[in-house]
């Protein structure tokens, strides 16, 4: 994709015409391609709740506490979801002051890359630590004062699959579309409003991914129009090749989404403003 406008102005100056030409046809293809991810596909509802969600890889729990509670500030983050979230992590999180932002939390903590945790700036209710999948992977409901829309929540990592065995990986993300269909319609046949976000371990062109986003299930960013969002990995001068971290919406529009830098982690966040309904 990006060598075909490279080759287009390389036959060019070279005058061979037919290859110029067959090199700007396939640029047009990929631009065609790629243009979808940077215009909004929909309209939130007027009058709608909208919730601020940010999802942050912390590295095996290394990633500065106080860097991120001060994301959650910032950007007046509601809802956090955490992967690679260890026991002394939480400790960190919580001595920054993440418990006064977001009092509310559903929280799996282990060792090395399984744990998970989910804070909320609104009540919780239905929480569940789902032992489940290879990783930590919790869900909850979210009750948002003066509205009767009440949206499930979950927070999710995907197992990595290389260098190490893809099984894990494999079977893992298999199961996500029952998990996705449950949290939609187990509280409101007509599906309710849905936020998954966290480190899937696949891009947009990972077809295991793109088997998610059915039944109304949007990809965030794509959504948004937020183009080619980019997050792994984020520890050296090269910026970030891959988009591995998502947030995933239902019954809902996104309407933005960035990425921001997570001291200590090899990962970049990503935030999105979600309006419900």
């Amino acid at each position: 994709m990006l060598g075909a406008p490279l080759a287009a102005l390389a036959f060019g100056l070279g005058r061979n015409w037919g290859a110029a030409v067959l090199a700007l046809a396939v640029t047009v293809a990929c631009g065609w391609g790629q243009a979808p991810a940077f215009t909004a596909s929909a309209q939130p509802p007027p009058g709608n709740p909208a919730v601020i969600v940010m999802s942050a890889n912390l590295r095996l729990g290394q990633a500065d506490p106080d860097a991120v509670v001060a994301a959650v500030a910032r950007h007046h983050v509601d809802v956090l979801m955490l992967q690679e979230l260890t026991p002394s992590a939480v400790t960190g999180l919580t001595d920054a002051g993440l418990d006064r932002l977001l009092p509310y939390h559903v929280v799996d903590a282990r060792q090395s890359a399984a744990g998970t945790g989910l804070w909320s700036r609104y009540p919780l209710t239905d929480v569940a630590k789902r032992s489940d999948y290879t990783f930590a992977l919790v869900t909850a409901e979210l009750v948002i004062p003066g509205s009767s829309l009440r949206p499930a929540v979950a927070a999710t990592h995907m197992p990595g699959p290389w260098p190490q065995d893809p099984g894990s990986w494999l079977r893992d993300i298999a199961r996500l579309p029952e998990l996705l269909k449950a949290l939609k319609y187990q509280r409101d046949p007509a599906g309710g409003p849905v936020i998954v976000g966290g480190d899937f371990n696949a891009t947009l062109d990972v077809p295991q991914f793109r088997a998610l986003l059915v039944d109304g299930y949007r990809d965030a960013g794509t959504q948004a129009g937020a183009g080619i969002v980019r997050t792994y990995p984020s520890d050296s001068a090269v910026p970030p090749l891959i988009g591995i971290d998502h947030i995933v919406v239902s019954s809902a529009v996104a309407t933005s989404l960035q990425t921001l830098e997570v001291p200590g982690s090899d990962h970049r966040g990503v935030i999105s403003r979600v309006v419900l309904g």
